[in-house]
């Protein structure tokens, strides 16, 4: 599988299911209604991995470790060509929890018992869900399943 870089026709958002202590770590942005997964937006020439990386640490302060892939999605329409979205698994690996303010309303643990009680209703939106879905069905694939290229000119 080949990393895409965002453009006018290809959009990628990645997200992670942060792993500590048996629970999974869900956020609520501000403006928004329901739980979300942190991660967001990737940037121009900017990997999957990267934009989950940097992602994690603007809206949260944790640095984090991927350690297994769990879903990638991909959509059409709504003014965006292609949206690709990945989701991943990963480990803290230094930082404590301090939310931007500006972004993020809430951040609260789950457990697996927890999670699999949420209903679609309880998300900010269809993709979540089913990645928690994905998750809670122990979906797991090596990241070398996602080979990131770099294509020079």
């Amino acid at each position: 599988m080949l990393s895409y870089m965002p453009n006018k026709r290809v959009k990628t958002k990645a997200h992670c299911f942060i792993e500590q202590g048996g629970k999974v770590l869900l956020t609520e942005d501000k403006g928004r209604l329901g739980w979300s997964l942190p991660g967001g937006k990737g940037d121009e020439a900017e990997t999957l991995r990267q934009t989950v990386r940097r992602e994690v640490k603007e809206e949260t302060a944790l640095s984090i470790t991927l350690t297994n892939l769990v879903q990638f999605q991909q959509y059409h329409g709504r003014g965006v060509r292609v949206l690709l979205r990945a989701f991943f698994t990963a480990k803290i690996s230094a930082g404590r929890i301090k939310l931007k303010e500006l972004e993020v309303k809430r951040a609260q643990w789950f457990s697996r018992q927890e999670l699999a009680k949420l209903q679609l209703k309880d998300f900010e939106s269809l993709p979540f869900y089913e990645a928690v879905q994905a998750y809670l069905a122990g979906d797991r694939y090596p990241l070398s399943l996602l080979k990131e290229l770099t294509i020079k000119r």
